[in-house]
């Protein structure tokens, strides 16, 4: 099952990039020889079953799509606040 936005909040890596004038996000997906997929260390399935390879890829996509999602709002977040003077 895909990380839920909350989750996807609490585990992500975002840092600011050198000198402070944008945003980094590092994503790390994990593929154990058990069949465990993780992003982030969230694991995508509760218990590995050979022949559900596919759905676990495709809960890996769906998680790195709303991660990449909950970036671009922390980014425009950001540019919003520097315009208006505030700090990010």
């Amino acid at each position: 099952m895909p990380a839920s936005l909350e989750k996807v909040r609490s585990v992500m890596n975002v840092r600011p990039t050198p000198q402070d004038r944008g945003l980094t996000l590092t994503i790390t997906v994990d593929a154990y020889d058990n069949l465990l997929l993780q992003v982030d260390g969230v694991p995508m399935t509760g218990m590995p079953i050979r022949g559900t390879e596919a759905a676990g890829w495709r809960d890996v996509t769906t998680t790195i799509m709303v991660t990449l999602e909950e970036f671009g709002r922390q980014v425009d977040a950001r540019r919003a606040a520097r315009e208006n003077g505030e700090a990010a």
